[in-house]
C-alpha cells in the first residue's frame, strides 16, 4: 500500500484497517482523519489533537496518525504492517458511519473468534502431545 494514497483517502473517508501491531498480534481499527466524521462520532475535541500528534507519523517512519472512532482516541498504524483496508466513502452521514461500524464489529468478532479457536486448538494439541509422551 502506498502511504500517500492511504493518508489522502483517510482525509475524506472512513477506513476499517486490519494491521499487525508491534508485538505481531493483529488488530482491527475503524478510523479516519476526516473532521466531519470526527465531529459526528467523537465531537470536536480530537480534531485539534490529531494535528498536534501528526509529528508522530510521516512517510519516513510509515506511521499514519488517525482518530480511532471506536475508542475515541488518537492512534497510529504503520503502512508497512497493514494487511487490508476496507473503505467507506461517500456523503458523510448516519448511514455511512453505521455501515462502517457494522463492518468493523463484524471483522472484530471474526478476528476474536479466530484467536479463541486457535488458542483452544493449541491447548488441545499440547494436551494430546503430553498424553502421547506419557504413554497414555
Amino acid at each position: 500500500m502506498d502511504y500517500a494514497n492511504v493518508y489522502y483517502k483517510l482525509q475524506f473517508s472512513i477506513g476499517v484497517v486490519h494491521f499487525l501491531k508491534k508485538d505481531d498480534s493483529t488488530r482491527i481499527m475503524i478510523c479516519t482523519r476526516n473532521p466531519d466524521v470526527c465531529k459526528a462520532v467523537c465531537g470536536d475535541s480530537l480534531i485539534e489533537k490529531i494535528r498536534a500528534n501528526d509529528r508522530r507519523g510521516c512517510v519516513g517512519n510509515g506511521n499514519i496518525v488517525v482518530i480511532d472512532l471506536a475508542l475515541n482516541e488518537i492512534r497510529l498504524f504503520n503502512i508497512d504492517r497493514t494487511i487490508n483496508i476496507e473503505w467507506f466513502d461517500g456523503e458523510i452521514g448516519k448511514e455511512l458511519i453505521e455501515s462502517a461500524f457494522e463492518r468493523y464489529l463484524e471483522l472484530s468478532e471474526m478476528t476474536e473468534n479466530l484467536r479463541k479457536r486457535t488458542n483452544k486448538e493449541i491447548k488441545e494439541q499440547v494436551e494430546f502431545l503430553i498424553k502421547a509422551g506419557n504413554g497414555a
